[in-house]
This record gives C-alpha cells, sequence and structure tokens, in this order.
C-alpha cells in the first residue's frame, strides 16, 4: 500500500527510537521548535484529513512547506489547511490558524498517476516542491481577540526575547559532502502523541542533482515540509534555515534518499517577493 499523500510505500515508515538519533522536543515553546507547525490537509466532501505534514513559520502569516503537502496529486488540492506552530500532545501554546491562500512554487508539476493507477515516483517533481500557506491570523504575533495569547514568532526574524541564538533564511554556497551537519524537526505520523522529533548533527551526504540534497539520517512520512537548518553563531545569522525534507527520492528500483530542497537564490527572491505582496507562484484561494 502506498501512502495517500506521498505515495510512498508504507514499508519506508521508520520505527523512531532514540538509539537512530531522533529525540522528541521537549518543549516547543523554546525557539526554534516554536516555528515548525504541523500543517493539516483536508480534502474530500467531508474534509477527512490525509494525514498531517510539517512546515515552518517564516512571517506572521507565512508557512514554508513542501507543495506535496497541500497538493499531492494532479486532481486534489487541499479544500481546508490549518497549521498549529509547537503542536505537542494537543497542546497548541500558540493556538491554531486557517489558510486562506496557497500559492505553489511556479514549476511544480503535482504527482502523475500509472495506468494502474498507482503514484509514479519518478514523476514526483522533487527540485519544484516547495509551496507557501498564507493564513488568515497572524499566528507569528498575538492573536487580535486572544491578546493573552502569545505568537509563536517565526523564523527569519532575527533574534527576539524567547530567542537569543536569532535565526535567519539563505541559500548555502559552496556546500559540499561531509562538509556541513544540520538539524531537522518535523511531525512524523507514525508517532501518534502529535509530538515534534528532532535531528541534530545529521551528515550531508551528497547532491543528487541541481537544488537537492541528500542526509544521512532515517526520515518518515509526516516529516515532509520539515526546516533543514545550520547552527552558527549569531553574527552569522544564528541557526540558518537551508532548506526543506522533500521526501524519499527513489534512485532506482531497490534504493532510496531521505530528500531536501535546498533554498538558493531564486528561492529567496520567491519568499522575498511575497513578504512585499506582489503576485508570483501558482496562486490558489481557499
Amino acid at each position: 500500500m502506498a501512502d495517500p499523500c506521498t505515495g510512498l510505500p508504507d514499508n519506508i515508515r521508520t520505527k523512531f527510537r532514540s538509539k537512530n538519533g531522533w529525540l522528541p522536543v521537549k518543549d516547543t515553546k523554546a525557539a526554534p521548535y516554536r516555528y515548525v507547525c504541523s500543517v493539516n490537509s483536508f480534502y474530500d466532501s467531508e474534509y477527512a484529513p490525509l494525514g498531517s505534514m510539517s512546515g515552518v513559520l517564516i512571517g506572521d502569516r507565512l508557512v514554508l512547506t513542501a507543495a506535496h503537502v497541500v497538493w499531492p496529486q494532479k486532481d486534489l488540492i487541499a479544500k481546508e489547511v490549518y497549521v498549529i506552530p509547537g503542536l505537542k500532545k494537543g497542546f497548541m501554546p500558540f493556538g491554531s490558524a486557517s489558510a486562506t491562500k496557497l500559492i505553489i512554487w511556479p514549476k511544480y508539476k503535482p504527482p502523475k498517476l500509472t495506468s494502474k493507477g498507482k503514484l509514479g515516483y519518478s514523476t514526483v517533481d522533487f527540485e519544484n516542491d516547495l509551496a507557501l500557506i498564507v493564513t488568515r491570523e497572524k499566528i507569528g504575533q498575538a492573536h487580535e481577540y486572544e491578546p493573552d495569547q502569545p505568537g509563536a514568532g517565526y523564523w527569519g526574524k532575527g533574534v527576539m526575547p524567547f530567542d537569543s541564538q536569532g535565526t535567519t533564511i539563505g541559500a548555502l554556497p559552496g556546500w559540499r559532502p561531509g562538509h556541513f551537519n544540520v538539524n531537522i524537526c518535523g511531525y512524523p505520523n507514525v508517532k501518534r502523541d502529535r509530538t515534534p522529533w528532532y535531528y541534530f548533527d545529521s551528515t550531508l551526504k551528497g547532491a543528487l542533482e541541481p537544488g537537492l540534497m541528500f542526509v544521512r539520517n532515517k526520515l518518515c512520512h509526516g516529516h515532509s515540509g520539515s526546516p533543514v537548518w545550520i547552527k552558527r553563531s549569531r553574527s552569522q545569522g544564528g541557526r540558518v534555515l537551508i532548506g526543506i525534507f522533500i521526501g524519499w527520492k527513489f534512485i532506482n528500483s531497490n534504493k532510496a534518499q531521505a530528500c531536501v530542497r535546498l533554498i538558493n537564490e531564486e528561492v529567496l527572491q520567491f519568499i522575498y517577493d511575497i513578504h512585499r505582496g506582489k503576485k508570483v507562484g501558482k496562486q490558489i484561494t481557499l
């Protein structure tokens, strides 16, 4: 059986254990975990969810994620999307927000079905699998009608009272295998308690093709859209968001790699244009 959102075989699901390097986030109100979101997309007439995924706040009303999180198949686009930053075991320290618009990377093409009605792995568009979710509520700020509800803040706002290390978004030029270690955090669907799990110091193994890299550790369903970052000194940008985990890219019929879409200058310009209110990408109003 294949997962309805990613089309990946169920046997890729990973049993998360601390000995594999993955650990549950103890305090989701701490930075940078407060910016990591559970993304819940609803599709059919009854709005039954196909599964929660991950994303990261990069603005008061903007969540960066993988495009297949909200558009997993050609004729299947989310009708409702809700994002919850810092979710842990049902506790929502910053509330939740509903989406008003999806902004899809302009070159993205959703996966196609094979003649047997299954997703063709070769058609998954990893290089262009990016999207931004625009929320109705300013989840990064204190709620307008609930002033006692704190805002989550967002990745890229620099140093904050609750984030002394600071965060930035940047391209990673000149990287090479083994040169950088990255950190990843998201909401794996194999864990039913709705807790984010993180992995520190995963080694970059190499490039798959321009714009993509793969990492050494194991990821699973639900991690799609998870932020990937490196940690530097505050003067060098603090925690630098450098990519988004997309999914398992099949190199051949027997081997798959955990694939990350790197943030480059083109992606940075895309994000900047959206922050300025410029109409870019494929825009879908919900």
